[in-house]
């Protein structure tokens, strides 16, 4: 039961947050199951890594594949980079069964949330 309250104030949170805490809320999953991603990779444990890892290239993916470079202009581009790194090197770490490799899209991404949530706080609207 708890479960399900839980879960339903979730959703409920996604379904009326404004589109800059949306996307907050995208980076914030995403560190996190990338960091899961990383531990994993520390323990040797392939099969959890690759659950976590794909969330959280799912989620950069998404967040590319959202952009509007026509409205978005060299913001938009610059993002489009730093997501195309952040999946790239996603990949080379995985393929590598390298965690370090992890250090640098945790960095870009904790750098963008930061930068989103202050404007979340300042109430910009995207």
């Amino acid at each position: 039961m708890q479960l399900n309250v839980a879960r339903d104030y979730q959703k409920a949170s996604v379904t009326t947050a404004d589109r800059v805490r949306i996307v907050v809320m995208c980076y914030e999953g995403c560190i996190a199951n990338a960091s899961r991603a990383q531990e994993e990779m520390r323990r040797g444990n392939v099969a959890e890594k690759g659950v976590y890892l794909g969330k959280a290239t799912a989620i950069v993916t998404e967040l590319l594949n959202s952009l509007d470079t026509t409205r978005g202009g060299e913001i938009a581009e610059r993002l489009e980079v730093l997501y195309r790194y952040v999946l790239h090197t996603f990949t080379q770490a995985n393929l590598k069964q390298d965690p370090a490799l992890m250090e640098g899209p945790l960095r870009v991404l904790r750098e963008l949330k930061e930068g989103w949530t202050s404007l979340a706080e300042q109430g910009v609207a995207a």
